[in-house]
């Protein structure tokens, strides 16, 4: 039993993300509205009696919206909750008699095809469920996070490594959308980001950045908490510019449009500074090291700060006038 799923990848999306997306692209479903709410940012100042990390204190959170998923989209996900990996099995081979792929939790340990977690390291990870072959005692899956290739998983890691909650897929009727209600419930959960904790952020930089321990210590680029943080950031503005023009092609509306625009202007930003940190990573490592002064990082972050507000303001006004 084996259904026909081929994996896809969402935009500096986590591995749960990539297999909402892939589902949703099977059903020939939009997702447009599912990470809307992605977008925030706040920072813990330091603490001389908890020290850490300035990338550790960048306070920065990926959010799923179930509800639009469904409502909108007409993708109903539902989380069971299970310790029992009999159970477990149980539920996935109905849904899969059903058609519907099933999204399991999976700890890296038994993680096959992840080379470096796989009999090294405990780390929550999911994947995505797509077939089964008892005679050969594994299950089909698709984990785009490390393949674009259907991959193997036994039954013994399977037993082993999955335990907990398991995510079940169905398809609902689409509702009409409500252009309005979501443009002022996106406005409200903007209120989660706090620029003027980016000021914070800037003058601890500017004091006291270390490149060594804030970034060319970890084993790869992309294990620096602060490399991690910007990931997220960058995200939630492309999802919000990404659910803003769906918005805007609802209602031919030029000035959500012109709000997605602006918002694509700080998910940009993000992303360089993304890109400005791991160039550092990856020079240091073939020892041509391009050490940028920690003033122009915490530059680049006030300009963001600028831009935020002004989407920020801009969207207020749209509210004002319009609903």
């Amino acid at each position: 039993m084996l259904l026909d799923l081929k994996p896809e990848r969402g935009y500096y999306s986590d591995c749960l993300q990539h297999l909402l997306v892939t589902v949703a692209k099977w059903w020939k479903r939009d997702y447009d509205l599912l990470f809307i709410k992605s977008s925030n940012f706040n920072f813990t100042p330091f603490d001389p009696n908890k020290p850490d990390l300035i990338g550790k204190r960048i306070i920065a959170k990926r959010d799923n919206s179930y509800q639009y998923f469904e409502d909108f989209h007409g993708v109903k996900f539902t989380i069971v909750e299970s310790t029992d990996s009999n159970s477990i099995f149980d539920y996935i081979i109905n849904q899969l008699r059903m058609k519907r792929p099933v999204i399991i939790p999976l700890d890296a340990f038994w993680t096959p095809w992840n080379t470096y977690g796989y009999m090294r390291l405990h780390a929550p990870h999911y994947c995505l469920i797509i077939g089964v072959n008892r005679t050969e005692k594994r299950f089909y899956c698709l984990d785009p996070i490390y393949s674009m290739d259907i991959l193997k998983l036994p039954f013994v890691d399977f037993y082993n490594g999955c335990k907990g909650k398991l995510g079940l897929f169905e398809k609902k009727e689409k509702k009409s959308i409500d252009v309005k209600l979501i443009i002022g419930q996106i406005n409200e959960s903007l209120k989660d980001i706090h620029t003027d904790s980016m000021v914070v952020l800037c003058n601890e930089i500017e004091e006291s950045f270390d490149y060594k321990t804030e970034l060319l210590e970890f084993p790869r680029a992309s294990d620096a908490p602060i490399n991690i943080k910007l990931v997220i950031l960058a995200f939630g503005r492309h999802y919000l510019a990404r659910g803003l023009e769906f918005l805007a092609h609802q209602t031919y509306s030029d000035g959500i449009l012109k709000l997605a625009e602006l918002v694509k202007i700080s998910a940009n930003s993000w992303v360089n500074l993304h890109n400005v940190m791991c160039k550092i990573y990856y020079s240091y490592q073939t020892k041509k090291a391009i050490l940028k002064d920690s003033r122009d990082i915490s530059d680049k972050i006030m300009e963001i700060r600028t831009q935020e507000e002004l989407f920020k303001i801009r969207l207020e006004d749209y509210v004002k006038d319009n609903l």
